[in-house]
């Protein structure tokens, strides 16, 4: 069984894993109910799956504006009910990390200058918009964050974290 997983994952043969298939941590936003596996990538596989850490933003764990995108009919559908104030948390194997949100906009598609690095630690998601639109949504829901705490938990992914089997 443990060598079925290792080839499945691409350990064994030293082959990389596919995108998504790489977990982050757990987005949970407790006032909307939103809990989800966050993902590395931002490809449609990986937002099948759960939410996408956006490829070109930096990770949780540095200085800068890390990006998660995510699907608005499924993970973050109940994103339009956000609002400042509300709070997001990403655990992750040993760290939670607490962001407080300040703002959201609608933008266009093309309008990248969203995930733009910041100074300070910040976290933006984005999802398509508007969320009742059927088929490819032609602008985009951006969320605003600014990370508030940093808690170290080192059994916090044994107590919550993400079902790898799925």
């Amino acid at each position: 069984m443990v060598l079925a997983v290792l080839f499945a994952s691409g350990l064994a043969t030293g082959q990389a894993k596919p995108p998504g298939d790489d977990v982050i941590g757990t987005i949970e936003i407790p006032r909307l109910g939103v809990s989800s596996v966050v993902r590395e990538g931002d490809d449609e596989r990986t937002l099948r799956r759960g939410v996408g850490h956006v490829r070109g933003t930096p990770p949780p764990e540095t200085l800068g504006n890390v990006g998660f995108a995510g699907h608005r009919t499924s993970f973050f559908k109940p994103l339009r009910r956000i609002r400042p104030g509300d709070v997001i948390r990403l655990r992750t194997p040993t760290v939670i990390y607490t962001y407080e949100v300040l703002s959201s906009e609608i933008v266009k598609p093309e309008d990248t200058g969203v995930f733009d690095r910041k100074e300070t630690p910040a976290l933006t998601l984005v999802t398509c918009y508007p969320f009742e639109y059927k088929g490819h949504a032609p602008r985009r829901f951006v969320v605003h964050a600014e990370r508030v705490a940093v808690t170290t938990a080192p059994d916090a992914w044994a107590r919550r974290g993400p079902n790898l089997t799925r």
